[in-house]
C-alpha cells in the first residue's frame, strides 16, 4: 500500500504559477519605479506638470488655429504611436496606442485664439479612467 500525497496533483502547478508571479513582481516592481522616476524628471525638465496620472503643458505659437489643426493632423498621421485624431470643441483629441505599461492615452489639445496666434493647452490622461499608475507614460507622450 502506497501512502497518499498531501498535495493534490494540480497543487504543484498552482505553486509553480504563484512562484513565477512572485518572481515577476520582485523583478518588475523596481524597473517600474525607476521608469516612473526617470519619466517624471524628464517631463519636469521639459516644463510638463504631472499630477497623478495626468500631465499638462501649455505654450504659445504664432500660427492660427486652422493651420495648427492641420499640422497636428499631419504629425499624428505620420507616426505609429498614435492611433487616431478626432475633432473636439476648441481643439483636437489625439489617441495614443497602448504599450507594455498602459492601455493607451488621450491627449486633449486645445488652442484658443489670441491676438498673437494660438495658445496650445495640452492634457494627457489615460484612456481608462480607473488607471491608478501610468509609470510616467503621460509625461513621456507630451515630451
Amino acid at each position: 500500500m502506497g501512502q497518499e500525497s498531501f498535495v493534490p496533483d494540480w497543487g504543484f502547478a498552482v505553486l509553480g504559477f504563484l512562484g513565477v508571479c512572485l518572481l515577476l513582481l520582485v523583478v518588475l516592481s523596481p524597473i517600474a519605479v525607476v521608469r516612473n522616476q526617470r519619466s517624471r524628471t524628464a517631463a519636469a525638465a521639459s516644463g510638463i506638470r504631472i499630477e497623478g496620472v495626468r500631465a499638462t503643458k501649455s505654450l504659445k505659437v504664432r500660427i492660427g488655429s486652422e493651420a495648427l489643426r492641420e499640422e497636428i493632423r499631419s504629425i499624428v498621421n505620420g507616426q505609429k504611436q498614435f492611433s487616431r485624431v478626432e475633432d473636439a470643441p476648441g481643439g483636437l483629441d489625439v489617441y495614443v496606442r497602448g504599450n507594455f505599461w498602459t492601455w493607451g492615452e488621450v491627449i486633449e489639445v486645445r488652442f484658443p485664439e489670441t491676438s498673437e496666434g494660438a495658445e496650445i493647452c495640452t492634457i494627457c490622461r489615460p484612456r481608462l479612467s480607473t488607471t491608478l499608475a501610468d509609470y510616467g507614460q503621460c509625461g513621456s507622450d507630451l515630451s
